[in-house]
């Protein structure tokens, strides 16, 4: 009867011990990325706080809105990564809709300057829209009741409001959504899709969720 080599059952269970933490490894890497990407798609489809927008245009805005014309105001955070989405799709929307619709991009927070990591400059995406003319003013954030960057507010030609929400279906996330399809309608003069909660006999102008960063770290402060 063969005589087991010391050695060589020492190397077999040395071989089983490695093999048996690097599947535990491995399956402890896979619940940690499952794990993070499902907080990544948490954080990407929650949405960010609806705007108390004033149902007809408002007197304290300095906004030079041209009477007769429909017109968009999407209000946005200068350091807001989000928001490079809701621009490109405002660019889209812009193209779409041609001379019929004006709109302004109003800006909250600081200069990006170079320390942005990278990012260029969102104003500077922004003024290169048709049809589009930039303010840097966090008042006019808050007179149209803003709170959430990427918020777009849509007013009919006699000033009505009839349409607050976002033009992305997540936030970062360029492609077809609600809002963006609702606008184009809107615009057009054709009738648009009802989404769950708007309108109501209160509140008659469509809605969809806003998905972008917080515009005010204390409500009662402008950045």
């Amino acid at each position: 009867m063969a005589i087991p080599d010391e050695r060589e059952t020492d190397v077999t269970r040395s071989r089983k011990r490695n093999k048996a933490a690097w599947i535990c490894a491995f399956a402890a890497w896979m619940t940690a990325t499952g794990a993070a990407l499902g907080a990544l798609t948490d954080y990407a489809s929650q949405p960010g706080s609806a705007a108390r927008a004033p149902t007809s245009w408002p007197h304290a805005s300095r906004l030079a809105r041209t009477s007769g014309r429909v017109t968009l105001v999407m209000i946005a955070h200068t350091k807001c990564a989000c928001t490079r989405a809701s621009l490109h799709e405002l660019e889209r929307v812009m193209t779409d809709a041609g001379p019929r619709l004006e709109a302004f991009v109003v800006f909250v927070g600081p200069d990006e300057g170079s320390a942005a990591g990278g990012l260029l400059d969102l104003r500077a995406t922004a003024r290169a829209i048709p049809n589009v003319r930039v303010i840097e003013n966090p008042t006019e954030a808050r007179v149209f009741g803003a709170a959430t960057s990427g918020q777009v507010l849509l007013y009919a030609n006699d000033g009505a409001l009839v349409f607050r929400g976002g033009l992305t279906a997540a936030r970062g996330h360029e492609g077809d959504s609600f809002g963006g399809d609702a606008v184009r309608r809107l615009v057009q003069g054709t009738s648009a899709p009802r989404a769950s909660g708007s309108p109501s006999p209160s509140d008659p102008a469509l809605a969809s969720a806003v998905f972008g960063c917080a515009l005010f770290d204390n409500p009662k402060k402008d950045p």
